[in-house]
């Protein structure tokens, strides 16, 4: 019996494979007492690095280039870079450091001396370094070989004079020697959760800097944009349809994300608004964390049966007081519990997937997507995370992430949307079936009655001419049989033997005519009522031709008229044998009637795809157009004499066509007068053939 696997097993999976991938580092220089050693490091071949390892650090010291060119100073530590200076157990006089202070970081780093340009009078083009250099808590200056590159926000021993910035910073530089030294003033008298050079600094060659620069301004402002449309998007869907909550939520959400987007990595939102204040970013940053609650709301509402109400009302409460908290608090106040605020999200995020998880179990509909969606930033923040701190160079992707990750639960909700639109547009639609119903039944019905008042009445008048036609067709033969007995009865002893002879042969054609006509009447009717058999099998043509040629021989050789049977003796058709030779001897027997002294019948069969196609051409007197569109119907196609007088009623065709039709065959006629006729008729080919 096949087991199944336990989505949580799945979940363990996951993560073990997660760890894997995120452990595949690659090995990168690590400064060592304040110098880093990159003269086998090649910019082209290997990529950027970052300057991390152990830098030269001075505490409660703002040095300058200038002072280190006495050689009176030595560091007092060697401090981990990146890293906050109050993670490492270092003591200053007795003392641990703490977050509010200031320092100096000085870091020597060796380059290979190919790359080395020295300056000249003619022609001197260096080649070009580049940095970036994120934030460093949280005012910093950057000196690079004596020349001051950035100036962030205003460094200062004293609170009253410091003044903080944060944003990224993209630095180029020449290399005109093989050490260039790095000196970083930092200050930080507000930010109680980071300090000093907390964040990579990335070096490589002025185009993968630059690279690296607009990639980021590329990617944020592509995220911004996305998340941003996003939220409105669903707003819009939400003003529509406004008992669906999972828009309004998921709008919130991607609000909140956007402007996270603009908060992190070069922090756009201080280009976009230049005028924004410190506090005020801090609150705006702060506050975007309160989409994890509003995914909570999002995920709870769109898979109501597999997330608890109760933990969903928790989780809102927390929310809720943690907004207030941010609203009501001075920043420098909630930044004490702040990282409460980490552990509400973390503890969020666990909710959401074990809560999805359960829903991948049951199998409720679209879980499988939605965890996919859920765990891809999550992944990839771990990674953006590991990265940040140093144990990681695999590169930084949470916009990408994130765009991934709203573009898969977009389609999701866009799934769910047009679902229950469609629900409702079937809903409409069937109620206005149901209102047109009515009215519609009632027209179908009434055109119904009125189609088959219609065919009545043509039936009835066909009725009446046919019985007209009969009743005239046999009353007239009896006239002569009267006639012609009358005359044998009165005057048989004046009659000489020629003209008993001439009266009897009268006779026997006009009772022959009758019999013709009974027969068919017969045949007819049997029919239409279905009581003449049908048993349709494989028959061979030419016999049956030839058959009905010899039946009619006398009457063909009376009016000197050729039969020619040109039909393949292996030639099969596909019909009830006595139905077929019925139909033949008809047709045949109309074209000599209507065929001159001395003319010809020629019956041929050729095969057509599926059908046999027969042919029966005379060279006889023809019919104009109306006759032959009429030659088919009862009570107007009107008989007339043959060539040679002969009489008929026309039922002869029509029983043919019925026949033909009930082999699911056709039947047409092609005539000119004076040019003979053509019958032309079909029967399905044998099967197998």
């Amino acid at each position: 019996m096949r087991q199944k696997i336990s989505p949580y097993i799945l979940f363990l999976l996951w993560g073990i494979l997660s760890s894997f991938v995120f452990s595949q580092t690659e090995n990168k220089p690590q400064a060592v007492k304040g110098t880093l050693d990159l003269t086998n490091w090649n910019f082209d071949k290997n990529g950027t690095t970052q300057l991390n390892g152990r830098w030269e650090f001075y505490w409660q010291k703002l040095l300058t280039p200038a002072n280190f060119d006495s050689g009176n100073y030595k560091p007092d530590y060697y401090m981990n870079v990146p890293y906050e200076w109050v993670w490492e157990e270092v003591n200053m006089n007795g003392k641990s450091l703490s977050h509010f202070g200031f320092a100096t970081y000085r870091l020597n780093i060796k380059f290979n001396n190919s790359l080395v340009v020295k300056k000249t009078a003619n022609n001197y083009k260096p080649n070009i370094i580049g940095l970036r250099v994120g934030d460093i808590h949280s005012a910093y200056s950057l000196w690079i070989n004596n020349r001051l590159y950035v100036k962030d926000g205003n460094v200062s021993s004293s609170v009253k004079d410091y003044r903080t910035e944060l944003h990224a910073e993209y630095v180029y530089f020449p290399i005109d020697t093989n050490v260039i030294s790095l000196v970083v003033n930092a200050a930080n008298f507000n930010d109680i959760r980071e300090s000093g050079i907390d964040f990579p600094i990335l070096i490589g060659s002025k185009e993968q800097i630059f690279k690296e620069q607009y990639l980021n301004g590329f990617t944020c402002a592509f995220s911004f944009g996305i998340l941003l449309i996003t939220a409105v998007y669903h707003f819009m869907l939400y003003v529509i349809r406004t008992k669906e909550k999972t828009n309004l939520y998921f709008s919130g959400m991607c609000f909140l994300l956007a402007f996270d987007s603009l908060c992190v990595g070069d922090k756009p939102i201080f280009f976009l608004f230049p005028f924004l204040t410190l506090e005020q970013y801090f609150r705006i940053w702060f506050m975007t964390a309160a989409s994890m609650g509003l995914a909570v709301l999002f995920y709870s509402a769109f898979l109501p049966r597999v997330f608890n109400k109760t933990a969903v009302r928790i989780s809102n409460l927390f929310w809720i007081a943690n907004i207030v908290l941010l609203v009501v608090l001075p920043v420098q106040t909630y930044h004490k519990y702040v990282t409460f605020t980490f552990y509400l999200v973390i503890l969020s995020i666990v909710f959401i997937i074990l809560s999805i998880l359960k829903g991948v179990k049951e199998k409720r509909e679209y879980s499988v997507l939605v965890l996919i969606g859920v765990l891809i930033p999550f992944s990839v923040g771990i990674n953006d995370m590991l990265n940040g701190i140093g144990y990681l160079y695999t590169g930084y992707y949470l916009p990408f992430a994130f765009i991934i990750y709203i573009v898969i639960q977009s389609y999701v909700i866009s799934l769910k949307f047009s679902k229950s639109f469609k629900q409702v547009e079937d809903l409409s639609h069937q109620l206005e079936e149901s209102n047109i119903g009515l009215e519609k039944r009632i027209n179908e019905r009434t055109e119904e009655l009125q189609t088959a008042n219609a065919e009545l009445s043509e039936l009835n008048a066909s009725k009446d001419r046919f019985f007209s036609i009969i009743s005239h067709d046999l009353r007239g033969p009896f006239q002569a049989f009267l006639g012609f007995s009358e005359i044998l009865h009165n005057d048989v002893d004046k009659l000489n033997k020629e003209d008993i002879k001439s009266l009897s042969g009268d006779l026997h054609d006009a009772l022959k005519e009758q019999f013709k006509l009974l027969t068919n009447l017969l045949d007819w009717s049997r029919l239409q009522t279905n009581r003449m058999p049908f048993n349709p099998d494989c028959n061979l043509l030419y016999d049956e031709v030839t058959s009905v040629v010899n039946q009619l021989k006398f009457s063909a050789i009376n009016k000197e008229i050729s039969i020619n049977n040109t039909v393949d003796r292996h030639f099969e058709v596909y019909a009830d044998k006595s139905m077929l030779h019925l139909v033949i001897r008809n047709i045949i027997s109309n074209s000599i009637k209507f065929t001159h002294h001395g003319g010809a019948i020629f019956i041929s069969a050729e095969q057509r795809d599926a059908i046999s196609e027969i042919c029966i051409a005379d060279n006889g007197v023809g019919m104009a157009k109306e006759k032959v569109d009429n030659l088919f119907k009862i009570g107007h196609n009107i008989s007339t004499k043959g060539t040679s007088k002969e009489k008929g009623t026309g039922l002869g065709l029509i029983l043919c066509r019925d026949i033909i039709e009930k082999h699911n065959g056709k039947i047409r006629v092609e005539s000119e007068l004076d040019e003979g006729s053509k019958f032309i008729f079909t029967f399905p080919r044998p099967p197998f053939a």
